[in-house]
């Protein structure tokens, strides 16, 4: 099996419990280390995976994640320089805010909110710098990758702050709903259940709001 970062390795070399033939010196002095003996591990971290985090609103929106098979050193935080990183987002390089290490795992964090369906990847070149290094805690630095490695973007679709959900005269019995991204036709919107939306009615009584329940609603649809 492959030994992999940060793994403890160490070696016994017990002559007694063996039978020949043994490593010995030209003199026939039998190699004897019945105590283990501790084994430098150079093998750097392997990147694994990288997401967006979704901060639970519309904005603030900014931070993206990469993850390795061990733990990123926290000692490397004010070092790692943004020129190693090469990121894109829909093919454009992003303004860089800033990049740290939040348990573990790599935090770049972008000056504009990203957005649902943006194509987001990166590569790293390992700069000549080794204070700029990602390091995991033994220090040993993870190696450049120049092939491309896809972001997956888990930030959601939201109302369109331009054009709020609106009914018209024409079709008194639809609500049209706009988002920041397209929605498609695709396994995830097919079959819209309506019992998963609710319409509430508001009404000024009194100086009061007075809600009440709308009619069922007979269907969900994407268009245009």
């Amino acid at each position: 099996e492959n030994i992999t970062s940060m793994q403890n390795v160490t070696l016994t070399y017990d002559a007694t419990q063996k039978d020949g033939p043994y490593v010995s010196d030209i003199l026939g002095n039998v190699l004897h280390y019945p105590n283990p003996i501790s084994i430098t591990n150079t093998i750097p971290p392997v990147y694994t995976s990288s997401t967006t985090i979704y901060s639970g609103n519309s904005t603030n929106n900014k931070i993206i994640e990469l993850s390795f098979d061990v733990d990123i050193s926290q000692n490397t935080d004010t070092d790692l320089c943004g020129n190693d990183f090469d990121l894109t987002i829909d093919g454009v390089s992003p303004g860089i805010n800033s990049i740290s290490i939040v348990n573990g795992k790599v935090q770049i964090t972008t000056i504009d909110n990203i957005v649902s369906m943006e194509d987001i990847s990166f590569k790293y070149t390992q700069s000549g710098i080794s204070t700029s290094h990602m390091k995991d805690n033994n220090g040993n630095s993870v190696v450049s990758f120049i092939t491309r490695k896809t972001i997956q973007n888990t930030i959601p679709p939201f109302f369109d702050p331009v054009y709020p959900p609106r009914i018209t005269n024409a079709e008194p019995f639809k609500i049209r709903i706009q988002f920041n991204v397209p929605l498609t036709n695709n396994i995830y919107n097919n079959n819209l259940l309506p019992s998963s939306f609710s319409l509430q009615q508001y009404q000024q009584q009194q100086n009061q709001q007075q809600q009440t329940l709308l009619h069922t609603i007979n269907s969900i649809d994407i268009s245009n």
